[in-house]
């Protein structure tokens, strides 16, 4: 019994130590692979392990890569002759095998490569591309051109390597040429690529009806809705009268005075890009403002209503809700065409009854006036959605927002106004950049003229494709002065800009900005910033501007406030170390 035991025993040890000194058999054979296709080897195709053990691969040397169990070589035109490879194989608690194989890379013959972009070409132009430049063989090899494509005959031709293209004005608009490229040994590729006929110039449209303005009241107009150019300049316009209006960025505005009898004759130039220009007039009638037999709601302890809201619904469009002296605490919303007006900014108080609406919302509007009101709340203040209008000689204080602004196709005009952040008052904390002044996006139209926006996280923040001009205004101590973003396009005028602790102006656009006269000093870090990393203390934004930054007329206290300082033409600005120093 005790021989059987020891027999057994012996049999045992025997079979384990075979089994911990076996060895994976693993082999691969030499490859060949031609220049521009992918050689895939499963390697446990190659392995012989009868203990049917996991086993896992590892590139040695050479060319190629490993995943898994997967081997894969790209041969691209840089590869040729033949490599070697090693690759090892080996199981857990296993001593690693390699195998050594090569692989023999086969030249390939690759037909003509390379591109031409969609080109842009005036009526009567003549253009001309040497195909050797835009076009060659990767082996170097003669290449002869075929032309094709969707075009008139007589458009585009090759001669001796040269394609030649002679717009008419038949060939306006798209053209689409193909060029086949084949090389001595018969091999060819195809190149697509459109060239665009534009007509000569033709002068600019414009056409405006007639427009009616209460007395006292502006009237403020977007010329480039109603104007447009046959060959898609842009274009810029001129008030040839009267005296007392201005046009800015395509925005004309017109202060009217008291009621006349008379209409004040308006004349309008309009010039595209090339010179070519037109002159449009119309005419403005200014009628009077409703007195209280014809429409004057008041609201106070001594007036007709009690709240502002009562007011504002027995009002109807055209009417004028007036506000007495006193604090009303209420949220009020507005959907028609009148006017709220207090009795002064500093008798008139509205605080939020509750800070998750706005204090005053005003939608689906297209001439809404409130005037002379000031208006407190530790969320927003003022929210304009899908609505034109104006803000007038208000003091607004507020939290998230202090007006917010959307519609595609509106216009809000702010002017005479005082806006700050209730968080801000009476303290020099720093303030979160969401505590926004002025928030503005879309196809809309912004302006802001003769007002102070002073301790806020953001002044002013214009983005999505917002037209807006900013003019004559103050902004002072806020963590950011003017934020500008995405499509937004405007201009900024005699503006004054001072105190802010991160950026005065800070530009993150794809569109244009024109900075015209304005000042910048004692701006804590920077006054005038592109939105790069060399500019931005936290490291943000890009290596590249993807915008357009024009003017002249700025003045710095010094270089410290723009950024970058080789980015500008040398009329964009000048430095004058006593800006307010006086």
């Amino acid at each position: 019994m005790r021989r059987m035991l020891f027999f057994l025993l012996v049999i045992l040890i025997t079979i384990m130590v075979i089994g911990c000194g076996a060895k994976i058999k693993f082999s691969v054979p030499d490859q060949r692979v031609s220049q521009g296709e992918v050689l895939t080897l499963d390697l446990n195709d190659y392995i012989d392990d009868s203990g049917n053990s996991t086993v896992y691969f590892s590139l040695v040397s050479g060319i190629g890569r490993i995943e898994g169990s997967r081997f894969e070589l790209f041969a691209d035109k840089s590869l040729s002759g033949s490599s070697t490879v090693e690759v090892a194989s080996f199981t857990k608690g296993g001593e690693p095998v390699v195998s050594s194989f090569r692989v023999t890379i086969e030249e390939t013959d690759f037909p003509p490569e390379g591109t031409i972009g969609d080109i842009s070409v005036l009526e009567g132009e003549s253009l001309s591309l040497p195909l050797d430049v835009f076009i060659i063989d990767p082996e170097g090899s003669e290449v002869s051109h075929e032309l094709s494509g969707d075009y008139e005959e007589g458009f585009a031709r090759i001669e001796e390597g040269v394609l030649f293209v002679q717009p008419r004005y038949v060939d306006s608009g798209r053209n689409e040429l193909k060029i086949i490229s084949s090389d001595s040994n018969g091999n060819s590729s195809e190149l697509t690529f459109v060239v665009e006929v534009k007509t000569t110039n033709s002068v600019p449209i414009m056409n405006i009806d007639d427009q009616i303005v209460q007395e006292h009241r502006a009237l403020v107009i977007d010329l480039k809705q109603f104007a447009s150019d046959p060959d898609g300049d842009e274009l810029s316009f001129e008030v040839i009268e009267p005296v007392n209006s201005e046009v800015s960025s395509g925005i004309f505005t017109y202060e009217a005075g008291s009621y006349s009898e008379e209409a004040v004759a308006v004349s309008i130039k309009v010039v595209d890009s090339k010179g070519a220009s037109t002159q449009e007039s119309f005419e403005i009638s200014i009628v009077k403002a409703p007195d209280v037999a014809e429409g004057v709601l008041t609201v106070g302890a001594m007036g007709q209503y009690a709240t502002i809201q009562d007011a504002v619904d027995a009002a109807k469009d055209g009417d004028t809700v007036k506000i007495l002296p006193g604090a009303y605490r209420e949220n009020v919303t507005v959907s028609k065409n009148i006017a709220i007006i207090g009795s002064s900014r500093e008798e008139v108080t509205v605080v939020a009854e509750s800070e998750s609406s706005p204090v005053l919302f005003v939608r689906g509007v297209e001439d809404f006036v409130v005037d002379s009101v000031s208006f407190q709340s530790g969320g927003s203040v003022i929210n304009f959605s899908r609505s034109s209008g104006q803000v007038v000689n208000c003091n607004i204080a507020g939290g998230r927002f202090g007006i917010s602004f959307s519609g595609d196709g509106r216009t809000l005009r702010v002017a005479d106004s005082y806006i700050t952040s209730l968080m801000g008052v009476g303290n020099d904390e720093y303030l979160s950049t969401r505590l926004v002044g002025i928030y503005a996006y879309g196809e809309a139209t912004l302006i802001v003229e003769n007002t102070v926006i002073e301790r806020t996280g953001t002044g002013v923040n214009f983005s999505n494709g917002l037209n807006y001009i900013v003019k004559n205004s103050t902004f002072n101590r806020n963590t950011v002065g003017v934020s500008l973003s995405g499509a937004s396009t405007g201009s900024l005028i005699e503006n004054k800009i001072t105190g802010n602790v991160d950026n005065g102006v800070l530009a993150n656009i794809t569109s244009t900005a024109t900075l015209t006269d304005n000042v910048f000093y004692a701006n804590v870090r920077h006054g005038l910033d592109l939105y790069l990393k060399n500019c931005t203390d936290c490291g943000c934004g890009g290596t590249t501007f993807k915008g357009t930054v024009l003017g002249s007329g700025n003045v710095f206290d010094s270089e410290e406030e723009i950024c970058p300082l080789d980015y500008w033409d040398e009329t964009f600005y000048s430095f004058d170390e006593t800006l307010g120093k006086d």
